[in-house]
This record gives structure tokens, sequence and C-alpha cells, in this order.
């Protein structure tokens, strides 16, 4: 399913997400709560992004989000944790691709 670089690419993403959440969460978490991921494959597409993005915002109520890593992806879903006042960590799209007048994204 997806893109194979991309999926290539999602799990080399994921893995430094996880063991940082272990990390954290062995240490009594941040601010004494734990630190729990959702992950959803949008498949770097655009309509499933936006699903994914509808989702987190409707159903989980994040603190904050890591991706999308796709710059098509995550143009399609930052609008939507903009509005919904939900900081993003974008590690692989360039600032450049987004409209960022609106939005609470970051590139690391």
């Amino acid at each position: 399913r997806g893109q194979p670089a991309a999926v290539r690419f999602g799990a080399q993403v994921w893995k430094p997400v996880e063991l940082a959440v272990r990390d954290v969460n062995a240490v009594g978490g941040v601010l004494g709560r734990q630190v729990n991921v959702d992950v959803i494959d949008d498949e770097c597409e655009p309509a499933l992004a936006l699903r994914a993005a509808n989702h987190h915002v409707d159903n989980s109520r994040p603190s904050g989000i890591v991706g999308p890593i796709c710059p098509a992806a995550a143009a399609t879903a930052a609008p939507i944790y903009a509005s919904a006042g939900v900081p993003q960590i974008l590690p692989t799209v360039p600032m450049a691709r987004l409209d960022t007048t609106r939005l609470h994204a970051s590139n690391i």
C-alpha cells in the first residue's frame, strides 16, 4: 500500500518517535502524563491525510502531531490541525510548501 519509497521512509520516521516515547514514558511521561501515539498511514495521499486529520481532531484530541511526512499530504492536513489549535512537527516538509500564515507548524 502507498508509494513504496514513502512506506520505507514512514517506517524510518516512526522508529525514533517510538523510541522517544518509550524513553519519556519510562521516566514518568510529560508533566506526569504518559505519552500515547496514534499512527495512521495516509499513504502520502492528500485525501487520506485529510481523513486522518479529521479523525485525530474529532476523536483523539491530540496534544500534538508529527507529520504527515509527504508535502502534499501535509499541506492538506495542516489547516485542519491549525484550526483545532493542534501543533504539528513536520520534519520532512519544507515550510515553503505550506501557507504558514494560519498554521501552528514547525520544521526541525
